[in-house]
């Protein structure tokens, strides 16, 4: 009569509980997860999976996908801006901004830098807040950052206009309340054009 070995029981206990686990003995390479599987003889026994696989193609697309998303946000914010404070509403803002803004003569000249500045800002909250990466059908994922983008909008033009609103004796609430309005479709248009890029 012969006597089994325990050390070949033990092993293929531990084959059984590694095929349980949907792991492939053959399958290479092996890495090992932290969790540990206890066998009868109560020694550690480190469950193998096989090695995910990063697809080469996948953080391309993601790059790509953000890239369109960057443009669009930036193309629709730049476009809407300039017509509506060079042509729409210049001469609004030419009369409600007198005495207030940088310039000679009526015509307001910015600092452009810290103008550029303000846009790189808006783009990027409107990207991070409005125009993240969720998923369902297209129509259903520009509405909503449509209804985000307007939202973000009118947050980030609101605190502007109700600071001067507090601090400019000059600044008026008409002003503010345009200029309130205006931002949140401007953030609203460009969280939805970035969106719908982002297919």
């Amino acid at each position: 009569m012969s006597i089994p070995d325990p050390r070949h029981d033990r092993q293929s206990m531990q084959i059984k509980v590694f095929m349980s686990l949907g792991a492939d003995k053959n399958s290479r390479p092996w890495h090992f997860s932290p969790a540990v599987v206890f066998s009868m003889s109560r020694e550690p026994i480190y469950a193998a999976t096989p090695a995910t696989r990063r697809i080469p193609g996948e953080a391309i697309m993601k790059t790509e996908r953000m890239l369109k998303k960057i443009m669009a946000a930036s193309g629709a914010l730049l476009a809407l801006d300039a017509l509506w404070l060079g042509v729409v509403m210049k001469d609004y803002y030419r009369e409600k901004l007198a005495g207030l803004a940088r310039g000679d003569g009526g015509a307001i000249e910015p600092d452009w830098t810290a103008a550029a500045l303000v846009y790189v800002l808006l783009i990027t909250g409107i990207l991070a807040f409005a125009a993240r990466g969720d998923g369902g059908p297209a129509a259903g994922r520009v509405g909503r950052a449509a209804a985000r983008g307007a939202l973000f909008g009118l947050v980030s033009y609101g605190i502007y206009d109700l600071t001067n609103m507090a601090t400019l004796k000059g600044w008026t609430w008409s002003l503010s309340a345009t200029d309130m309005a205006w931002g949140a479709f401007l953030c609203a248009v460009s969280a939805a054009a970035a969106a719908a890029a982002a297919k």
